[in-house]
């Protein structure tokens, strides 16, 4: 039985390959008895498409770092932009009007601590899990678990104040895709686990 063509499905993975033929082209066509030109547009072509995706590795690696460093950026402003607010709001004087105009005035809350269930959802982008979720005011933070792989049981990845958590874990086997689960679940003040665990959110890593 013929075996079929083979050509790689990962951008990775082809650009070796690429690197590969273009290195051993010319001997093959020599073995052959063709002519070192007989493959030159096809190597003009390769040329081009390694070097646009070189281009979409280093654009895709630049956003990715911009996109860190605002998350970053955020966090770190909401760290004390929140409490400053809140500070605001216990001075003498103030009023809910006061606070309209700089948009610091939320609807009344129906938070319950009892029944309060996260949502969230996960994203691959750029070798990394982005996991965005829900968090109200009234919790301090979101107790993330994981398990991925053939693992069994969730194990806490992290506790995180603000959306979004960043998993930048390499696959347990760089050599395959890698399905992974996530849960969450809200931490009070006090750092009690309350409320209801989130659905389970599901990627698969390539």
């Amino acid at each position: 039985m013929a075996k079929q063509d083979y050509f790689p499905t990962k951008g990775d993975a082809q650009d070796t390959w690429f690197e590969t033929w273009l290195a051993n082209i010319a001997a093959v066509l020599t073995a052959l008895g063709l002519s070192a030109t007989h493959a030159d547009e096809v190597k003009a072509k390769i040329t081009i498409c390694r070097a646009a995706f070189t281009d979409w590795k280093n654009a895709k690696a630049q956003a990715l770092s911009k996109s860190n460093t605002f998350k970053s950026a955020l966090k770190a402003c909401l760290l004390l932009l929140r409490p400053y607010n809140q500070n605001l709001k216990t001075t003498a004087g103030y009023t809910p009007e006061t606070g309209n105009t700089i948009g610091i005035e939320g609807p009344e809350s129906s938070f319950d601590p009892t029944t309060a269930k996260p949502e969230g959802e996960a994203i691959y982008e750029g070798g990394q899990v982005t996991i965005e979720f829900t968090k109200p005011e009234e919790v301090k933070m979101v107790l993330i678990k994981c398990k991925r792989g053939g693992e069994t049981a969730f194990t806490d990845l992290a506790n995180d104040t603000n959306s979004p958590y960043n998993d930048h874990r390499a696959n347990l086997d760089p050599a395959k895709p890698e399905n992974r689960e996530y849960t969450l679940q809200y931490v009070d003040k006090r750092g009690d686990l309350i409320g209801q665990v989130s659905d389970t959110i599901k990627i698969t890593v390539p």
